[in-house]
C-alpha cells in the first residue's frame, strides 16, 4: 500500500490492551495533523505527529503510517523497526505480504548492513588432478551435475528479477503519466520505484553473470574425460548483463 493508510483501516483489528486509558481524541488529532504533513512531502514531520498519536492512543494504524512516513524520508534503519513493530501489534493484518516486502527494503538499506547481492555464489570447482580412475571421472560428474542445477536456480531468480525491473519499470510509467505535476507521487512515489528497479536490474545482471558461468562450468565438468586439465570459465561484460565463455576438453 503506496499511499497513508487512513485511521479507519485498522480500528477493527486487535489493539494492545494498556494500563492507562488512552486520549482518542488527543491521539486522532495528532494523526490528522501528520496527515497534512504526509500529503506536503514533510515525511519527518508526518512521522513525529504520527509518533505522539501513538503515545497518546495505542492504536496500531498509527504504527503503520509511523512506519510509512520513516520509509519515504528514507530513516531505513527506524522504519523496519516501525514495520516490525506493527506486525507484533497486529495479528494477519491485511497487508501483511506488502509490509514484509517494505522491511526487507528497508533492511537492505540500512547503513552498514552487508548485502549479498548472489546468496548462492559459485561452489569450487574440485581440481582433477586430485582423483584418477573412473572414481575421479565420477566425481566430477555428480560435481557438474550439482554446478548446473546451481546454475539454473540462480538463473531463474535473473528472470524474475529481470521481470521485476520491467515491471517496476512499467508501474512508474503508468504512474508518471497518471499523476499531475502537483501530486506528491511524482516527487517521493516516482523516486521510490526508481531505487526498487535499479536495485532489482543489479540483481538480474548479477545473477545473469553467476547462473550462466555455474552452467557451462557444470556442463564442462561432466563432459569431460578423466585426467584432463580443469574447464576454464571466463566473464566478460557486454550490452545489458553479462558474456560467459567455457572452455575445457572433451
Amino acid at each position: 500500500m503506496r499511499s497513508i493508510l487512513a485511521l479507519t483501516t485498522l480500528l477493527a483489528l486487535s489493539r494492545v490492551t494498556m494500563a492507562d486509558a488512552p486520549d482518542v481524541d488527543r491521539g486522532r488529532q495528532l494523526f490528522a495533523e501528520g496527515q497534512t504533513l504526509y500529503t506536503r512531502g514533510d515525511y519527518d514531520g508526518a512521522a513525529a505527529k504520527f509518533e505522539l498519536a501513538y503515545a497518546k492512543d495505542p492504536d496500531p494504524a498509527y504504527v503503520f503510517n509511523l512506519a510509512q512516513a520513516h520509509r519515504l524520508a528514507r530513516n531505513c534503519a527506524r522504519a523496519a523497526i516501525d514495520y516490525r513493530k506493527f506486525l507484533e501489534l497486529v495479528l494477519e493484518p491485511p497487508n501483511e505480504a506488502e509490509v514484509e516486502i517494505y522491511i526487507r527494503e528497508m533492511d537492505d538499506c540500512t547503513p552498514k548492513k552487508p548485502d549479498p547481492i548472489v546468496k548462492n555464489p559459485i561452489p569450487q570447482l574440485p581440481n582433477p588432478n586430485s582423483v584418477t580412475g573412473s572414481e575421479g571421472h565420477s566425481n566430477r560428474n555428480v560435481a557438474g551435475l550439482a554446478l548446473g542445477i546451481s546454475g539454473v536456480a540462480v538463473v531463474a531468480v535473473a528472470g524474475f528479477f529481470t521481470w521485476d525491473a520491467k515491471f517496476l519499470r512499467d508501474r512508474r510509467d503508468s504512474l508518471q503519466r497518471s499523476c499531475a505535476p502537483t501530486q506528491a507521487c511524482v516527487g517521493a512515489e516516482l523516486v521510490d520505484y526508481d531505487s526498487r528497479r535499479g536495485r532489482a536490474q543489479t540483481i538480474a545482471i548479477a545473477s545473469w553473470a553467476t547462473g550462466g558461468a555455474a552452467l557451462v562450468a557444470g556442463a564442462v565438468m561432466y563432459l569431460s574425460r578423466a585426467g584432463h586439465e580443469q574447464p576454464a570459465v571466463s566473464i566478460t561484460p557486454a550490452p545489458g548483463g553479462m558474456l560467459v565463455v567455457g572452455g575445457g576438453s572433451f
